[in-house]
């Protein structure tokens, strides 16, 4: 009778305490699962911030870069509104930007180029067989009419940016290519200057990689604690049982 009584004294102590570990298991186990979920989003918007981050200074780089041509520019057309000369002599200050612009160089490999708004190639300083080709055909791997969007982007909003392919020296293939257009609607001219934006693709992998082994030293630091905490519960469960 006593080893009955026992028995069901152990039963019921192993009820009340089975219903008060469990749910504190599946809770803790529950917690762990949304600490780690909210580590992986918090991981991705900080790689799209930074991404992002990247982009706005490549994005103010070249539009401080495109006001040095604009100044050049509009400084040649106020001469030649000074001079008062005639249309014919217009082609003299024009040669005087060109000429200018041609050679300015930032960075490793920054140069402008120009062309007007019919995709004529005004000027290019790396590839002169360009020069003078209409460019409207002219598409990226990825189909993309770049000249056209150009054309279009400085015809709507006199200014912009835009992505395509574009080779670049040492690579066996097109890179990814950021390029910031302005117009000069007085001559018809719209300028560029771009920068390849391989570079930040890698540092988003770079830092893809170290928020990822961030995240799994938090997961598992958090999994650690949880285990501690299960095996406390479990040790008082036995002392008291």
């Amino acid at each position: 009778y006593n080893k009955m009584k026992n028995l069901n004294e152990i039963s019921i102590k192993f009820k009340i305490t089975s219903f008060i570990v469990i749910p504190i298991i599946l809770f803790l186990v529950m917690i762990s699962i949304y600490i780690s979920y909210s580590l992986v989003i918090e991981g991705n918007a900080r790689i799209e911030r930074f991404r992002n981050q990247m982009l706005v200074e490549k994005q103010t780089m070249l539009k401080n870069q495109i006001e040095i041509v604009y100044k050049i520019v509009e400084k040649q057309y106020q001469n030649y509104k000074n001079n008062n000369v005639n249309g014919e002599e217009i082609e003299k200050f024009q040669q005087m930007a060109i000429n200018l612009i041609k050679h300015l160089r930032y960075g490793k490999t920054g140069y402008f180029w120009i062309h007007d708004f019919n995709n004529n190639m005004v000027m290019h300083p790396t590839n002169p067989k360009l020069d003078g080709q209409n460019l409207s055909a002219f598409k990226d791997p990825n189909g993309v009419f770049l000249f056209i969007e150009m054309t279009t982007i400085c015809k709507k909003q006199n200014e912009g940016f835009v992505n395509y392919m574009w080779p670049k020296p040492g690579s066996d293939a097109p890179q990814p290519k950021l390029s910031f257009v302005k117009a000069f609607k007085e001559w018809n001219w719209i300028f560029g200057t771009g920068i390849y934006i391989d570079d930040v693709e890698k540092m988003v992998a770079d830092e893809i990689e170290k928020i990822n082994v961030e995240i799994q030293n938090l997961i598992l630091k958090n999994c650690l604690v949880g285990l501690v905490l299960i095996a406390i519960i479990f040790l008082i469960y036995i002392f008291f049982t």
